[in-house]
């Protein structure tokens, strides 16, 4: 498909956000820890909150990259959801991604083909090149299949093959708590807690571990054991980066798990949130946040519409200038390329 939808007089901020979130490496079969990173930002994401592959870990992902001005495309959706179906008790997750095209076009699309999988809008194509797929079009390749294997390794799919490709995501692919041992009162709280989105199931699963009913509070209690362990993971990996002196990284995680884990009255939060308030006095972490917040103002100017890219645009080459070793500098100075600054 043509690209529809040029950045400049697209919102910018959605460019933004793609620049801060994915990476634009290619990768081969079997690569491990890969560098792909999938969109934050909730207008890139239709039919779910923005997911990660961090909060995926250990479920298989299939991502099914797609030219939605295909009929034959458009045509196939049944079956494809109905194959994606037979996998719904496994630890895979089918994900579409759509290139290039309005927002409100795909939204009216997925509407009238009733598209219910999670679909990313790769309006620039950062996850088409990051994915190594060639530029989908109609009368070319129309479609393709990439995947992420539970045990993190990541690989083409296998043409129109949906479950050959399913089965090769399901490589080390395990639920944190197996369904068979969840009441099916608290399966909504278990599928939020599989998928990473730990704040969802925070009221249901703390509610059911004060039931009466014997089976509802064992099933809560696996829940958030599964919950606290992936909390424990997260404060350990922030531990390790400030072992390694990298303070911001570790500024970042510390940060982020009040946020992940709300609701939730583990002591690991309250330490998080002390640690982080400690790292947001250090100089390293300072010059971070400050560079952070010229990125979040250009965002804000830039959605303003048009008017506001070339303000943007300055703000952009302020903060690289200002702030030269940051991490908002890196994702100014690829965002200025990629909009001919």
């Amino acid at each position: 498909m043509s690209c529809r939808y040029p950045v400049a007089l697209a919102t910018l901020a959605a460019a933004l956000a793609c620049v801060a979130n994915v990476s634009a490496q290619s990768y081969e079969a079997g690569e491990q820890e890969p560098a792909l990173r999938l969109p934050t930002d909730p207008r890139l994401w239709h039919n779910s909150p923005p997911l990660t592959l961090e909060s995926l870990k250990g479920k298989g992902v299939v991502f099914y990259l797609f030219e939605e001005e295909s009929p034959r495309i458009a045509a196939n959706w049944p079956n494809l959801q109905g194959l994606s179906k037979q996998y719904e008790g496994k630890p895979v997750l089918f994900v579409a991604v759509s290139s290039g095209t309005d927002p409100r076009v795909l939204k009216r699309y997925l509407g009238q083909y009733r598209v219910g999988w999670p679909v990313i809008h790769d309006y620039d194509r950062s996850l088409e090149r990051a994915m190594a797929v060639p530029q989908l079009n109609p009368g070319g390749d129309e479609f393709a299949f990439r995947y992420v294997a539970g045990d993190g390794s990541m690989g083409q799919g296998k043409g129109a093959d949906v479950a050959g490709t399913a089965e090769a995501a399901l490589k080390g692919a395990a639920w944190r708590v197996d369904p068979a041992e969840v009441p099916e009162k608290l399966k909504g709280a278990w599928r939020a807690v599989e998928l990473g989105s730990f704040t969802a199931a925070a009221r249901p699963l703390t509610q059911a571990a004060e039931s009466k009913d014997d089976e509802l509070k064992a099933g809560a209690e696996k829940l958030l054991a599964a919950v606290e362990e992936e909390l424990t993971s997260a404060a350990k990996e922030a531990q390790e980066s400030l072992n390694e002196g990298d303070d911001w990284h570790a500024y970042k995680l510390l940060e982020s798990i009040p946020q992940r884990f709300d609701g939730y009255e583990f002591d690991l939060i309250e330490r998080a949130e002390d640690k982080t308030k400690e790292l947001a006095k250090s100089d390293t972490v300072k010059g971070q946040i400050a560079a952070a917040k010229m990125l979040g103002k250009a965002m804000a100017t830039a959605s303003r519409g048009p008017s506001g890219v070339n303000r943007a645009k300055g703000l952009l080459n302020r903060l690289v200038e200002e702030h030269p070793d940051t991490e908002a500098a890196v994702k100014a100075q690829e965002l200025l390329a990629s909009i001919g600054s």
